[in-house]
């Protein structure tokens, strides 16, 4: 059994560097504690394509802080899963930086990826909307960010969760 660590933003820096330090290991059994702010969307789908077809046995191990694309890549990864008694959780529409000049022309990236943002919000509120509350919702439709306590954390990773959860660790 050999355990890696995936800490702080993902990025394109920090996934890649992640997968070849995996690849490289011999073990077949990864323990990979997993702890995150969140980062960029497509590297977050990088993440839970390369857990879902690797060869190797990766069990994700959430603790501290699971926000953002993180809980969906902890939430849509296919592979065992353990949540640790200090994770916490944060759920928030997908955003980006966009210009003003270049949202205002139709055939601009900007335009194409906000129009791409706001199918994949759109798809994202349609499947977890009964979980929240009115005001919560309210406070997600506006941008805002919604924090999960730990208790609500498990229950989330528990409906949404592609695969079952392992019992909780005891572990701090």
């Amino acid at each position: 059994m050999s355990t890696h660590f995936m800490h702080g933003e993902l990025t394109q820096e920090s996934v890649t560097s992640l997968i070849s330090i995996i690849d490289k290991d011999e073990d077949i059994n990864i323990d990979l504690y997993f702890s995150s702010t969140g980062g960029s969307i497509g590297m977050a789908e990088v993440l839970v394509d390369y857990i879902g077809n690797a060869v190797k046995d990766i069990t994700l191990i959430a603790h501290w802080h699971i926000m953002s694309c993180a809980l969906d890549v902890f939430t849509r990864s296919v592979c065992k899963k353990r949540v640790l008694d200090d994770a916490y959780g944060m759920v928030h529409l997908a955003d980006r930086d966009a210009s003003v000049r270049d949202l205002k022309d139709r055939t601009s990236q900007d335009s194409f990826l906000v129009d791409d943002l706001n199918r994949i919000n759109k798809a994202w509120l349609k499947e977890r909307q009964h979980f929240f509350t009115s005001s919560e919702l309210a406070v997600i439709k506006k941008g805002g960010s919604i924090y999960l306590d730990h208790d609500r954390l498990l229950k989330y990773i528990d409906e949404f969760s592609y695969v079952l959860v392992e019992e909780e660790s005891k572990e701090v």
